[in-house]
């Protein structure tokens, strides 16, 4: 638990920079989209868990002496955040978006992103003093993967990560924030609003701390929540009348699951050879 009654968590690691080091991978050899994580020259890094458990769930094969050792060049860690979320999006209909800053500080790197049927879009929105807001309308343009990436590097690495720091980022989320279908909104956290949600210590105090934070709201047009309403009609629909053809087969009586099955061999026969 932290100090204020929320949680925490806690990391005792040991750098090792210029060690060559195997980091682990898939037992069976797939790739992993974190792995892009470690496309960097940040040095190595390890730490030993102690194991609690037979149940633990950890790879034996790093077990040294009851416990075990993880070697990495990142520390990740992904958990539920229960925040109000620092910037709003609402969709005005028509493809028209208003975006509200509410993090209490200057907002960067917003863009809005739209895949439908596996097609890109994106409009950036630019910028945005804490309180302030902005209308924009969704782009209907097809664009590529590697124009939205490039314009997220360049914003990241304006907020203080390196090139090769930013570049794996964005190819880390690359199949989430530019793949999956749907319509969303992608910025960067003010730093001072990041360290009031995150709060970080680190010991022996490092001369520089850069933190850069992606916020990434995923939400629902007018227009898709009526195509929604419409499809779910049509689930409804067809539900009923699937429902009213097994009471009517089940009329039938005792034998009315292999009248069903004569049925179907009558209705799909087998092409004669």
């Amino acid at each position: 638990m932290g100090k204020d009654g929320g949680q925490s968590i806690k990391w005792d690691v040991k750098l090792t920079p210029g060690e060559a080091v195997k980091f682990p991978r898939d037992r069976n050899n797939r790739e992993n989209h974190y792995y892009a994580a470690r496309e960097t020259d940040a040095a190595p890094l390890h730490a030993e868990i102690t194991k609690k458990g037979e149940d633990d769930d950890y790879d034996d094969r790093g077990l040294r002496g009851g416990a075990v050792v993880q070697r990495e060049r990142f520390l990740f860690y992904r958990g539920v955040g229960t925040f109000p979320p620092p910037v709003i999006v609402r969709a005005l209909g028509g493809d028209k978006v208003r975006v509200v800053n509410n993090s209490g500080g200057r907002t960067t790197g917003l863009v809005l992103v739209t895949v439908r049927d596996g097609k890109l879009s994106f409009r950036p929105v630019g910028e945005l003093d804490a309180g302030a807001s902005a209308d924009a309308t969704l782009s209907t343009t097809e664009a590529k993967r590697t124009d939205l990436g490039d314009f997220l590097v360049k914003e990241l690495t304006a907020a203080g990560l390196y090139e090769k720091e930013a570049k794996a980022m964005v190819k880390s989320w690359d199949s989430a924030w530019f793949g999956e279908e749907g319509t969303r909104l992608l910025y960067l956290v003010p730093r001072s609003k990041t360290d009031l949600l995150l709060p970080l210590t680190i010991d022996p105090l490092p001369t520089e701390v850069v933190r850069v934070l992606v916020g990434r709201h995923d939400f629902l047009t007018p227009e898709a929540e009526a195509t929604a309403t419409a499809q779910v009609k049509r689930l409804r629909a067809a539900q009923a009348e699937l429902n009213a053809a097994y009471t009517e087969l089940n009329k039938i009586g005792r034998f009315s699951a292999q009248a069903q099955q004569l049925a179907e061999t009558r209705l799909d026969p087998k092409p004669a050879k």
